[in-house]
């Protein structure tokens, strides 16, 4: 009996002996894999940079390598605590318990990201700014959602009525505020598009012409030529056709069309079209302006001047003084602007 017993205790010693080298194997590998994919993350970021020219935030890459190494350290932790207590519900309590923390380390890492995303995005404007903003608390939102419905799933918690309270709460909503809504997507898509920025001189579909003073989450405001301030719904703006006079670069082509009479000089006109750009100082040097002999016309010879405003907002006053100096260099030079003609005869049927 007594030599039954002392096998008994060799054999559990050594099981202690053996399962206290297992849990310490454990341990140890995974450190190491902790270290290995903690320096593996850094190498992947220089490899991004290096290849594909994406600078990774300091920030960002130091959040990243964080979470995996407590990710993997919390694995491995609870490997651990599973192998000594087997399959006991203390070693299932704990398993779940690891889940939640792994959950949240990772929900505050994509919060820290979105938060450092806007944060380093340059805002020109009020309404740029405070879309960053709502982007950014939406985004949060969304995540810290998920990250209770992950943890509610974990600890196998029913969330089928939680989630169909949420559908029809925001069904409701969505149809309460759908032009609201609407406005506020459409806002979001201009500024994620950016077709226009504020001080540029753009053309609506609906024939608004102006300067835009800014772009916020429900309306974009332009100042059309005649100083009235028009707030276009965001929805309206997304829709429409948009035509950007200051993209790709900020000056703006002037056409004057001008008849001479037929006898005329074409060199000579050609020649003061071009001398009368040149000397307007509203007129950009670059591209040079360029006269084109278009058409023989039913009463005149028919030229244009083409040329470029150094801003869209100069285009009238450009096409102004530019009508004047041709019609003052036509004049001293004696070349006729013609109007057209008709000579009517009249004949008496009695004669």
């Amino acid at each position: 009996m007594e030599s039954i017993i002392a096998y008994l205790s060799a054999v559990h010693v050594f099981l202690v002996k053996h399962m206290l080298l297992n849990g310490l194997v454990i341990l140890i590998v995974t450190i190491i894999l902790a270290r290995i994919l903690y320096l593996l993350t850094g190498s992947i970021a220089g490899t991004i940079e290096r290849r594909y020219g994406v600078q990774v935030h300091p920030s960002v890459l130091k959040i990243v390598k964080s979470s995996v190494w407590q990710t993997v350290m919390l694995v491995g932790l609870a490997g651990t605590i599973r192998h000594f207590l087997k399959f006991s519900s203390l070693a299932f309590l704990l398993s779940d318990v690891v889940k939640s923390v792994v959950i949240l380390i990772w929900t505050v890492m994509l919060g820290q990201l979105v938060w450092i995303y806007c944060q380093d995005r340059s805002a020109k404007s009020a309404g740029e700014r405070h879309a960053l903003q709502l982007i950014r608390n939406i985004s949060i939102g969304v995540i810290c959602v998920n990250c209770v419905i992950l943890i509610l799933l974990v600890w196998s918690v029913e969330i089928t009525p939680l989630l169909a309270s949420a559908g029809i709460a925001g069904l409701a909503f969505a149809l309460a505020a759908k032009d609201t809504l609407a406005n506020f997507f459409g806002g979001l898509s201009l500024f994620l598009d950016r077709p226009f920025k504020p001080g540029d001189y753009v053309v609506i579909g609906s024939g608004e012409r102006g300067e835009v003073i800014e772009i916020g989450l429900r309306s974009t405001r332009i100042l059309t030529r005649d100083d009235i301030m028009v707030a276009i719904p965001n929805s309206l703006m997304a829709n429409s056709k948009i035509i950007n006079e200051s993209a790709p670069h900020p000056r703006f082509r002037v056409r004057i069309k001008v008849g001479v009479a037929y006898g005329s000089d074409v060199d000579e006109v050609q020649a003061i079209l071009i001398r009368v750009a040149q000397e307007e100082k509203l007129v950009a040097g670059k591209p040079v302006p360029i006269a084109r002999f278009r058409a023989f016309g039913d009463s005149a010879l028919e030229f244009e001047l083409l040329c470029w405003a150094n801003r869209p907002a100069d285009r009238g006053l450009v096409t102004h003084e530019l009508n004047c100096s041709i019609y003052k260099e036509f004049c001293k030079a004696g070349i006729e602007i013609p109007v057209p003609q008709r000579d009517v005869y009249i004949h008496n049927a009695h004669e």
